[in-house]
């Protein structure tokens, strides 16, 4: 079973002072926080269990608004990224949580529109 790390982290500063307030990954996009987008996109892709690494100040927000998951049918666990440091330490923060399934990493603020396919289809090949 492949996992996948949403990376919901970084310092806001595009979006200031709104993100002083709120995460950036709460705010509404059309009609819904902009994390529901990747997170429909992990899930259309067949993913459920989904790790959220965000920073000591936005983490308990998103816990709050999206809880462990079950309302969605999914698993959701979270992981604290003390400082934005890049994709890759979200791999590292996530390697208990990773262990030796495959991984598939999307960004908070990923708005992906249309057909998927190919993101099936890229999941759905093994090694």
């Amino acid at each position: 079973m492949k996992k996948a790390i949403l990376l919901a982290g970084g310092a806001g500063t595009r979006l200031f002072p709104l993100t002083k307030i709120v995460c950036k990954q709460l705010l509404p996009v059309y009609d819904k926080p902009m994390i529901c987008y990747p997170l429909a996109t992990l899930m259309l892709g067949g993913l459920r269990e989904i790790l959220i690494v965000s920073t000591p100040k936005d983490l308990p927000m998103l816990r709050d608004f999206l809880g462990d998951g079950s309302r969605l049918g999914i698993t959701l666990d979270y992981v604290e990224q003390p400082k934005p440091e890049g994709i890759a330490q979200a791999f590292l923060l996530g390697a208990n949580f990773i262990g030796d399934s495959g991984a598939s990493l999307i960004l908070g603020d990923n708005i992906f529109y249309g057909k998927l396919d190919f993101y099936r289809q890229a999941l759905a090949t093994e090694k």
